[in-house]
């Protein structure tokens, strides 16, 4: 059934161009750069891009069977030689010739969905060792399990169904910070492990989430009296995924993470120092 689903498209949009031909398709254009390592190597009428990378060519979108010699052409005119295209991405669907069985799901329509918002458990502890160095650590229960699939229901019939599965996840942290290191400057860094709750059978590029390990740096610093401007790097190694069943696009997922941000703080009052400060604020 899935075959004649494909054939049925394909017809369809082959019926399509041949139907809305323009002579310009056919007619040679010189190519040019459009920016950086992109370049327009198609006919007058037909777009086709070639991408240049160290691992190879890229041409998008190669037109029609006698747009061929006119991109290798322009391929050549511009430096490069055909045989290091390693890569072809063909696209161009024509939603206005689809099958009619096919038809209402190529339609604008409204969409609904209802939103599975999962419980979540947070438990922290902060002891402060010395009155300049505090210690923080976490756990976090994410119950998951109640989430199984997101469903988006068109107005005009369309439905579509992204299976979910989850699982339980939990995530530990753990974390430090040290205070007035020279005057007014403050120290942060933390560790944390996640254990994801996506299931392999349901991993996606639409949330590449595997466990992870991250780890974060900071600094603060006071610029007077209850404001200080603070700064964070955080990065995150995701384990390496490999998708598995047939529900899923298949293939290895290597996610890295990186997230930088400033910001400025303001706390009126006096600034908690000493003992217990970090738990029980000014004292």
């Amino acid at each position: 059934m899935r075959r004649a689903v494909v054939l049925g498209l394909t017809i369809a949009a082959t019926v399509g161009v041949r139907a809305q031909q323009d002579s310009t398709w056919r007619q040679p254009f010189d190519p040019l750069k459009v920016v950086g390592n992109i370049y327009y190597v198609g006919t007058r009428g037909l777009s086709s891009f070639l991408i240049v990378t160290p691992a190879g060519g890229i041409i998008i979108d190669s037109g029609e069977a006698e747009s061929v010699p006119f991109i290798r052409a322009n391929v050549e005119k511009l430096g490069f030689r055909i045989a290091d295209v390693r890569l072809l991405l063909t696209g161009h669907a024509h939603f206005d010739n689809a099958p009619p069985a096919l038809g209402p799901n190529t339609l604008d329509q409204g969409v609904t969905h209802d939103l599975t918002i999962p419980n979540l458990l947070n438990v922290g502890i902060a002891y402060r060792v010395l009155p300049t160095l505090l210690l923080t650590g976490a756990w976090t229960f994410d119950r998951f399990i109640v989430y199984k699939r997101d469903l988006f229901q068109g107005d005009l019939g369309t439905s579509v169904v992204v299976n979910r599965n989850y699982k339980n996840g939990y995530t530990f942290r753990v974390g430090g910070e040290l205070e007035d290191v020279v005057p007014k400057l403050t120290l942060r860094a933390g560790v944390l492990r996640d254990i994801s709750p996506t299931r392999p059978d349901a991993f996606s590029p639409t949330i590449p989430d595997a466990n992870s390990t991250a780890f974060a740096l900071g600094v603060g610093y006071e610029i007077s009296p209850g404001l200080a401007l603070n700064a964070t790097y955080f990065h995150a190694f995701f384990d390496e995924a490999n998708t598995v069943g047939a529900d899923v696009f298949a293939g290895r997922f290597e996610t890295r993470a990186n997230i930088v941000t400033v910001g400025i703080t303001f706390r009126p009052g006096e600034k908690p120092r000493g003992d217990s400060a970090g738990l029980w604020g000014n004292r």
